[in-house]
């Protein structure tokens, strides 16, 4: 079974300016051992924290969308994107930009299922 990420890359703006990533492999081995988990584990457990009405990882958030930034060429401030997490002015965009970036490790099936010809009986 072979499979391709949900997206080849993203493009999305920090602090004014517009970035661009492609997503590969690589990225996503990278990001795992940088936060100490899947990256779709994360995604998982952010969903099951948002729907249990409880706070989200922000560290571990805040760590995800500093890696893919650097990654995609922009210069970083962890501190103002932890900060902007715990109800900075731009806590709902920065957050939905960590779920679209996590996002993209969901893989796609390329597969295309193989069907056995149907067999037509003649009388």
């Amino acid at each position: 079974m072979s499979f391709t990420f949900g997206k080849s890359e993203i493009d999305f703006e920090y602090n004014g300016k517009s970035y661009n990533l492609k997503v590969n492999a690589r990225i996503a081995v990278d990001l795992e051992r940088h936060i100490g988990m899947h990256p779709l584990t994360l995604l998982v457990r952010i969903n099951k924290d948002a729907i249990a009405g409880e706070m989200p990882p922000m560290g571990i958030m805040a760590e995800v969308f500093e890696f893919m930034l650097k990654k995609a060429g922009a210069p970083v401030d962890f501190d103002e994107i932890y900060g902007e997490l715990f109800g900075g002015d731009r806590q709902a965009e920065i957050s939905g930009i960590v779920g679209d970036l996590l996002g993209l490790f969901i893989p796609t099936n390329t597969d295309t299922p193989k069907t056995k010809p149907k067999r037509v009986v003649r009388k």
